[in-house]
């Protein structure tokens, strides 16, 4: 996975995803933000939002070009100071550095 900027056309901009292999088709992600691996097939990703006052965590696999919401708002606010965070290596979990107490949290993630 990375990003392209600033190109002369702005449908060039944005997160792009190309497997490791002979013939791969690089393919353009409807999201741009932060984003880590849980695993060899999903990506955890956090949409840039400007006007939001709490982050969302998503969820994207893949090999289905599906995305589904893992944290709601409204119920887990939360805003991750410097984009620290961090999956765990079980993929179970992220540890991320909270704004609003400069504590550290976890998130558990369904499976």
């Amino acid at each position: 996975m990375f990003y392209r900027i600033f190109q002369k056309n702005p449908d060039e901009n944005g997160a792009f995803i190309l497997e490791t292999r002979k013939d791969a088709v690089l393919a353009k992600l409807s999201f741009f933000g932060a984003w880590r691996w849980r695993d060899n097939t999903h990506l955890l990703y956090i949409p840039f939002e400007v006007s939001e006052n709490s982050m969302t965590l998503f969820e994207y696999d893949t090999e289905t070009g599906k995305s589904r919401q893992i944290t709601e708002p409204a119920k887990q606010p939360f805003r991750i100071i410097n984009d620290d965070w961090s999956v765990s290596p079980d993929g179970g979990q992220v540890l991320y550095w909270d704004d609003s107490d400069h504590a550290l949290w976890v998130i558990t993630l369904p499976t």
